[in-house]
């Protein structure tokens, strides 16, 4: 389980030397980390990804829930019979 820190400030993001608030405090990060933590433990999660026309999006999808490490198992439904996943 996480320790939070007593001394809370707002995450910021640097770009072009400019500072941009991302509008979370690092204490909301934690807890979200965290609940994920206790998801991962608790559950054996499975994803389901439908695919009918945009393959790239599609993918990106799968990668992102795949270096979440929150599932289990990510089943890739495709409802398009013109287009063959590879």
């Amino acid at each position: 389980m996480y320790r939070f820190p007593r001394n809370i400030k707002l995450i910021q993001s640097y770009y072009d030397d400019k500072h941009v608030t991302i509008g979370f405090t690092e204490f909301e990060l934690l807890q979200a980390k965290q609940h994920e933590i206790d998801l991962i433990q608790k559950y054996n999660l499975s994803a389901i990804v439908l695919h009918w026309k945009r393959s790239a999006s599609v993918a990106r999808a799968v990668n992102n829930l795949v270096n979440s490490k929150l599932f289990k198992e990510i089943v890739i439904w495709n409802n398009n019979p013109e287009i063959t996943l590879g």
